[in-house]
């Protein structure tokens, strides 16, 4: 028999996010504005997966990065600004591209635990994010 598994309420966020440069931005993750959520925990792992429409313009070269943040650590893999969530479609495109981000974090303690996306510009001139949603699931 495998390991049990729960899920978590899902912030979710309908909302149009923009930014017009290129530092860091918690990410609202609810339709109030709310940057973090707390739920509280079961188990010892934590599989956790961030997803959008995600639309970025710029050079080429430029790109979105997202991290998600458990307690303010970083998930697993923790690629800081090494990795792309979306990227410009071509010169003046405004395409919309849905995107997901996963993390791990590993030999949690059970209990209350805040959850953040930070975004961040990597050479952009601006970028979107829309139709969010934030999963949580606990082994």
């Amino acid at each position: 028999m495998g390991a049990s598994r729960k899920r978590f309420p899902r912030p979710h966020n309908t909302n149009l996010f923009q930014v017009a440069d290129n530092s860091t931005h918690p990410i609202p993750l609810t339709n109030d504005g709310a940057i973090s959520k707390t739920i509280n925990i079961e188990g010892t792992t934590l599989f956790v997966a961030y997803n959008a429409e995600c639309m970025a313009q710029g050079p080429d070269g430029s790109y979105v990065s997202i991290t998600i943040l458990i307690d303010g650590v970083a998930a697993a893999p923790d690629s800081g600004n090494g990795s792309a969530f979306c990227s410009p479609a071509g010169a003046g495109s405004h395409t919309y591209t849905m995107v997901v981000r996963n993390g791990v974090a590993q030999n949690v303690v059970g209990g209350k635990h805040t959850f953040q996306v930070i975004g961040t510009g990597v050479n952009t001139t601006s970028w979107q994010l829309r139709n969010m949603m934030l999963s949580v699931i606990g082994f």
